[in-house]
């Protein structure tokens, strides 16, 4: 599945629990742009609770959060964000949590 339509869904659901995305536009010469080269998503939680997120399929879930625990390590970050793994066959997502603090 596309990244496109995996983003897609995981807006959808993010609107309806009454958060806001934004993700950077598709660049023409380049497949996908990330935010700091490894959230593709970035949300807030009204009034001021703030997430960025990986969205990938569920099979490649533990190779996004050591891409996202490598950038935290290299540029001593502590801060929450998620990874959102679409399951194919349940069609809907599995949430890793990664809390920056607890990787060292």
């Amino acid at each position: 599945m596309k990244e496109s339509e995996i983003r897609k869904r995981a807006i959808e659901i993010i609107t309806k629990q009454g958060g806001v995305a934004w993700f950077p536009s598709k660049v023409r010469w380049k497949k996908e742009q990330d935010v700091f080269g490894v959230f593709d998503i970035l949300i807030i939680y009204p009034p001021s609770t703030f997430v960025p997120i990986q969205i990938t399929t569920a099979s490649n879930m533990r190779a996004r959060e050591k891409k996202i625990l490598n950038f935290y390590n290299k540029f001593g970050i502590s801060i929450y964000s998620e990874v959102w793994g679409l399951r194919k066959k349940e069609k809907d997502f599995k949430i890793l949590h990664i809390y920056g603090d607890k990787q060292k």
